[in-house]
């Protein structure tokens, strides 16, 4: 397996946070409740699932903008991209297991950073969506790549997809964001769109768009913060004819407000994510 990792100095929204508390001073993840579809053995002709036997190389590209506004006025503007190469194999048996193969990143997490090539999220294929089970790594980074690998697949609903079909979904979850303990509340609505060609393939779109809310509590270098967020949410997905994802795009927008109890102080921040991962055939 081939790994590569460009590092520079580490530097992330902890920095700022604690730049923010100490100006104010002076003047693992674990589902609580998410859709779980059950595979569904009859599907009406047209429809698509998601793939029982299904292997693809996976690029995945990001950035992130962070606005802090500071107690005095000023902002603090971070921005951060990752570039990452997924192994993606679905089958014996409905197994999945995403393993990551390649992290380019800035700034970067030095040692830790390298630490994590290799770490496999693993679970099983509904055809519906992905029943997630176990994470072989642990750590800020892994945490980060989470929500980027559970992005991969779309939550279809029972008996697959077709145009004209909408849905929705609620997900609530337990994870690291940052420095925060977080809990987040996801509600989507789906849509699937008629199938466009992309790159010359025929591909049907799914459009998923919704409020994301987030709350959470964190400390570093003595400071206490608590957060609390509120934003959208939104993918498109495009499904080839045998219900293969070969593209995903993603955007988020969403006003954090972290309050620092000890100071009274609040210091707003504005979160912007843009994502795009394409797949791609893959035989070992």
């Amino acid at each position: 397996m081939h790994t590569t990792l460009l590092a520079r100095n580490r530097h992330r929204m902890f920095g700022w946070l604690l730049v923010a508390a100490s100006a104010a001073c002076a003047g693992k993840s674990t589902p609580t409740s998410a859709p779980h579809p059950a595979a569904n053995t009859t599907v009406r002709p047209g429809t698509r699932l998601l793939p029982l036997t299904w292997r693809s190389r996976v690029q995945l590209d990001r950035s992130d903008s962070i606005v802090l506004t500071l107690p005095a006025g000023a902002t603090q503007v971070q921005r951060m991209t990752r570039h990452a190469v997924f192994t993606l194999t679905v089958g014996p048996r409905a197994a999945v297991a995403v393993r990551l193969d390649s992290l380019i990143m800035s700034p970067a997490g030095g040692l830790a950073a390298l630490a994590v090539l290799g770490t496999v999220w693993s679970g099983r294929m509904l055809g519906t969506g992905v029943e997630w089970l176990a994470t072989t790594g642990a750590g800020p980074i892994v945490e980060e790549l989470r929500v980027d690998v559970h992005g991969l697949f779309p939550s279809l609903p029972s008996g697959g997809v077709a145009t004209g079909v909408r849905w929705a979904d609620t997900a609530t979850t337990r994870s690291r964001i940052d420095i925060f303990d977080a809990t987040q509340r996801l509600v989507m609505k789906w849509a699937a769109g008629r199938d466009t060609s992309v790159a010359g393939a025929s591909l049907l779109p799914l459009r998923a768009t919704g409020e994301l809310e987030q709350s959470g509590k964190g400390s570093g270098a003595g400071v206490t913060m608590t957060m609390t967020g509120h934003g959208s949410r939104s993918y498109i997905y495009y499904l080839t004819r045998n219900g293969q994802v070969r593209l995903v795009t993603r955007k988020d927008s969403l006003n954090v407000l972290v309050s620092v109890p000890s100071s009274r102080q609040l210091v707003p921040t504005v979160r912007l994510i843009h994502s795009r991962a394409t797949f791609r055939d893959y035989t070992p």
